[in-house]
C-alpha cells in the first residue's frame, strides 16, 4: 500500500468540503483509477469532471507533483507520497 495526497481547489474543494484529502492505496494504482475512486466518494462534486466511461473530462487540471498531465498520462502508476492537485475549470463573465 502506498500514500497519496489530493489536493483540490476552487469549486472541487467547496463541494468536497476539504481542500487535502489523503488516501491510502494498493501499490502500482493508476492515477485515473485514484481518481475515479475519490470520485465515486463525492459523485455529486465529480459530476462534470469526468466523463461518461470515466475519462479526465476536459474541464478538470490534473497536476502530479506540480507537474501537469493529460489524458495519455492519467494511467501514470502512482508512487508512494505523490501529491495530486485537482483543479476544475472556472468560468465567469
Amino acid at each position: 500500500m502506498i500514500q497519496i495526497s489530493f489536493f483540490l481547489y476552487n469549486v472541487l474543494a467547496d463541494a468536497v468540503g476539504a481542500r487535502q484529502i489523503h488516501k491510502t492505496v494498493p501499490e502500482g494504482t493508476p492515477l485515473l483509477e485514484a481518481i475515479q475512486k475519490l470520485a465515486s466518494e463525492y459523485p455529486g462534486a465529480f459530476q462534470t469532471l469526468l466523463l461518461p466511461n470515466g475519462d479526465l473530462s476536459n474541464y478538470l487540471k490534473v497536476f502530479v507533483n506540480g507537474r501537469l498531465v493529460g489524458q495519455p498520462d492519467s494511467r501514470k502508476i502512482l508512487r508512494d507520497g505523490d501529491a495530486i492537485m485537482l483543479f476544475p475549470a472556472v468560468s465567469g463573465g
